[in-house]
């Protein structure tokens, strides 16, 4: 046919046409192919559709399902092939969901066991409670913290380094409750640093600098200048968790002159 044709566009035409006569039908055979050898294989149907086939169509770069169904009519793919390694993935996940539904319920088991979250705190096996983070440490997000049931005060927080927790939980174990924070929460918190340096003009603002950079607040500046030529900056900030302050810290750090940066706890 494509001799008698004079024009190269109607070429095209004809062999375009051709060309997807051939899919179609190949989509039709590819299809027809998989589905009576599920049939031979005992499998149902629905196991070779949907997601099942889509992903499988993914795997063996196919775009599409039909593009899959067509190379399998097109005899590029054996359906028996298919059928099998997708029976074989099929019987592997019925296998594995009881043991994946018992993981969740221990999960979700597990969940219970902690009160509800108060103040970006969670306190194991109990619920409302008021929660208060301890200003001798002042714990934020990421901080391993362990919580004291106090008298009439709820439960206050520390850092599990604190030097005021350490005797209670020696003297007072049954005190001492499992608490972790909240991954929700997303308040900032207060900690305090002290950064020392060379004690020359303009350098409290360029520590400022810093956290105008990084969006952080101040809520409490104290400077003053030492006998021996150093300055000492005392900040109270708002951070969101460990990581960030870390990053300050470091940031910090880089300011010329600067020698030291350390967290301060009043405890």
């Amino acid at each position: 046919m494509l001799s008698i044709v004079k024009t190269s566009q109607a070429k095209n035409r004809i062999r375009h046409w051709f060309r997807k006569e051939r899919r179609e039908e190949n989509i039709a055979r590819g299809r027809d192919a998989l589905e009576r050898e599920a049939r031979k294989q005992n499998l149902e149907l629905e196991i070779i559709r949907g997601e099942r086939i889509q992903e499988y169509a993914r795997r063996v770069t196919q775009s599409t399902v039909d593009d899959l169904y067509a190379a399998i009519g097109d005899g590029q793919l054996i359906p028996s092939q298919v059928v099998t390694k997708i029976r074989d993935e099929y019987r592997t996940e019925k296998e594995r969901r009881p043991l994946a539904e018992e993981m969740m319920k221990k999960a979700e088991s597990k969940a219970a066991e902690w009160g509800k979250p108060t103040q970006g705190i969670r306190v194991k096996g109990i619920d409302n409670l008021l929660i208060r983070l301890a200003h001798c440490c002042n714990p934020v997000p990421g901080d391993p913290i362990v919580g004291y049931i106090t008298r009439g005060r709820g439960v206050s927080i520390h850092r599990d380094d604190c030097v005021n927790i350490k005797p209670i939980q020696g003297e007072e174990p049954e005190r001492v409750v499992e608490v972790a924070w909240d991954k929700d929460f997303q308040s900032p918190f207060q900690v305090k640093l002290e950064v020392t340096g060379m004690d020359r003009a303009g350098f409290l603002n360029e520590v400022l600098n810093v956290l105008l950079d990084l969006k952080i607040n101040a809520s409490w500046v104290n400077a003053r200048s030492r006998k021996d030529q150093m300055a000492l900056i005392e900040l109270a900030l708002q951070v969101r968790n460990t990581e960030q302050l870390e990053y300050l810290i470091n940031k910090i750090k880089r300011v010329k002159d600067v020698y030291g940066v350390r967290r301060v706890s009043t405890g």
